[in-house]
């Protein structure tokens, strides 16, 4: 055969292919189609990443981020190509998708965001809080916060004199872990003498020791929800138990007003630590966090994170949280002044 002829008979059928309208049609249609499958699935992965980085790395954050963002412009090219080709996208993806078939889709995204948030924040928060000793529950939160107590205690007594101030953080089920420490570190110091002996009981740390405890960061923390749905429970004739309960945690709580008369204990509130800020950060679109209305809070902060769920996630990534507690506690120190009555 003639070989010099074969670029013309390569040209002549490509520029047929390209002046076949079903053709192109054809072509148009399956680069669609591998376009938003492709964009489908970056975007769960990435997606699904997101919500699964409880403790984001910024750079395994970045990258799933980066591969969402993937997903979409990857989705979009699809959709830009189906428009450019004037293809009919009910048809097309009829019946493979239907009216039905999106409400399934919708609820199952739903479902498995209720699921993910109710699993993963909830779920933690009630397993935390159960204070009911004979629960299989209670020995988790027992070796979570003595484990607390014990490295938050080597780190205030500081032998070695490296630290001349202390910041303690948590974010979610953290804040609540956070709060339960300074209590328990609070109630170990005070120490309160043995009645039959007359002497301080011993104990791990003093209260100068634990002023070295500066600041309290709480974000996406649901303390106001735990104290309102999961705060021990007494009956009104109770008084003593309901009194000792909340002296137990009684750090910058509100007072709660409650009468214990005829036996009201002499006033004690955990508030010795002065120099102690506490910072609160918050969102609206952040279903765990909340203002902190029960607790005398230095300062809190709305930011507004609008995407839901995500919300949760918000604070580790934005420099104007760093720059909110960093202005106050690692810049400027301000006393703490104690405002009104305490718990209990």
């Amino acid at each position: 055969p003639d070989l010099s002829k074969i670029p013309t008979w390569l040209s002549r059928d490509v520029s047929a292919i390209f002046k076949s309208p079903t053709l192109m049609q054809w072509i148009a249609k399956a680069l669609m189609t591998i376009a938003l499958l492709t964009g489908a699935l970056l975007l769960f992965y990435g997606t699904r990443g997101i919500l699964l980085k409880r403790r984001p790395n910024s750079l395994r954050f970045r990258w799933e981020w980066r591969t969402a963002g993937c997903g979409l412009a990857t989705i979009a090219v699809g959709v830009a190509i189906g428009l450019a080709a004037r293809i009919d996208f009910g048809n097309f993806f009829h019946p493979f998708i239907t009216r039905g078939t999106l409400k399934f889709a919708v609820a199952y995204i739903v479902a498995w965001g209720l699921r993910y948030f109710l699993k993963n924040y909830v779920g933690d928060v009630a397993v935390y809080v159960n204070a009911d000793a004979k629960s299989k529950n209670y020995a988790a939160r027992t070796a979570v916060l003595q484990g607390a107590t014990t490295a938050l205690t080597r780190i205030l007594r500081d032998e070695h004199e490296t630290y001349d101030q202390v910041i303690l953080a948590g974010h979610s089920l953290g804040s609540v872990v956070a709060y339960d420490l300074v209590n328990e570190l609070l109630n170990k110091a005070a120490g309160t003498p043995d009645q039959l002996v007359g002497k301080k009981v011993d104990c791990e740390i003093d209260i100068e020791q634990l002023e070295k405890l500066r600041g309290l960061i709480t974000f996406g923390s649901p303390l106001d929800k735990v104290y309102y749905f999961f705060r021990d429970y007494t009956n009104p004739d109770q008084l003593i138990r309901a009194q000792i309960l909340s002296y137990l945690h009684s750090f910058r709580k509100q007072s709660s007003g409650r009468k214990y008369d005829p036996y009201t204990f002499q006033h004690y509130s955990a508030d010795t630590l002065t120099e102690l800020r506490w910072l609160n950060a918050w969102a609206k679109f952040d279903p765990v966090s909340g203002p902190l209305h029960f607790y005398r809070v230095d300062e809190t902060r709305e930011f507004n994170y609008k995407t839901p769920v995500l919300a949760h996630l918000s604070y580790w990534g934005d420099p104007n949280f760093y720059q909110f507690f960093g202005d106050q506690l690692l810049v400027a120190r301000v006393p703490y002044k104690a405002s009104g009555a305490g718990a209990p």
